[in-house]
């Protein structure tokens, strides 16, 4: 099955690995699987990443962007297998190109296993560590609402406004 959706364009891609101090772009190849963003293989001249577009997501989502990136490094930080995303020279997860969000994961090598493919005792393995990262995700986003909640104020969890957006290419 092929991916239906191209890759960014070239200024873009040298946009942000410049931005992210990851080298040169080579390649970046759009990947198939994906139901909420886009993902690609980039490959540049300092090693492979995980490249994803955000595309905003589940409407009911009420976290922001980096509200969710910090959720994920905090799970990393209990022990969990999650990848968060890599940090950009600024020290933010996520960079505004063109409108659109993009945020840079270091790549690992595997492939996606379809629900047939695991047999009794890996899908009960598959199910505690569901489990698990949803209870320590609970922890985790109470803790990031108190760290960045404003008294009375609840606009803590709208996406924040572009600190430092990027130009769009041309």
């Amino acid at each position: 099955m092929s991916p239906s959706h191209a890759s960014p364009a070239d200024q873009t891609l040298q946009l942000l690995t410049r931005r992210y101090g990851v080298g040169e772009p080579l390649s970046c190849e759009p990947l198939e699987r994906g139901l909420l963003n886009r993902g690609y293989r980039l490959a540049t001249t300092r090693g492979a990443y995980f490249l994803k577009h955000h595309l905003g997501g589940d409407p009911q989502t009420v976290l922001s962007l980096a509200s969710r990136h910090r959720a994920t490094s905090a799970l990393a930080d209990v022990g969990l297998p999650v990848v968060p995303p890599l940090a950009d020279r600024s020290g933010d997860s996520a960079a505004l190109v063109d409108g659109c969000w993009f945020a840079l994961h270091p790549w690992l090598d595997g492939h996606h296993r379809e629900g047939g493919e695991l047999d009794v005792a890996e899908s009960h393995r598959l199910g505690d560590l569901l489990g698990r990262v949803h209870r320590q995700l609970e922890v985790v986003i109470a803790e990031d609402r108190d760290a960045t909640a404003l008294p009375g104020n609840d606009h803590h969890l709208a996406p924040p406004a572009p600190r430092d957006a990027l130009p769009a290419p041309a």
